[in-house]
């Protein structure tokens, strides 16, 4: 009876203990996730709106900048015309949710009629544990 009872209590001690443990592992952070867009402004004056107004709709998602320039040729490819931009968002979720987000949605024609735009979202490797 007593074997028991000590049985007992070492495996209720070691099954909270593990409950513990995991309670207390922080959860994995999301992946990063980056937009890239391929820019050929058009409409330099209609452009500088739509970058006045961008800022302004990235704020809330705390966005980073990469790379704002026009490719380097490395070799016999050929790059895209004029410039690429990679943005960092902390999740994909973060970047859907700045894309649909009424402040961009409201500038996206600004975009589509001064520029010739390719986007899209790659989503990243998750942060090393």
């Amino acid at each position: 009876m007593l074997r028991k009872s000590i049985v007992a209590t070492v495996v209720a001690l070691a099954v909270s203990g593990m409950a513990m443990a995991q309670s207390q592992t922080p959860p994995a952070a999301p992946a990063p996730a980056y937009l890239i867009a391929h820019v050929q402004v058009t409409d330099p004056e209609g452009w500088k709106q739509y970058i006045t107004a961008l800022p302004g709709t990235l704020a809330p998602y705390h966005v980073k900048t990469l790379a704002r320039a026009p490719a380097v040729i490395i070799d016999a490819s050929t790059p895209p015309a004029g410039s690429t931009v990679i943005l960092a968002f902390n999740s994909m979720d973060d970047l859907k949710a700045w894309w649909n987000s009424p402040a961009y949605q409201q500038i996206i024609p600004l975009r589509e009629k001064s520029a010739n735009t390719i986007v899209y979202a790659l989503p990243g490797l998750p942060p090393a544990q």
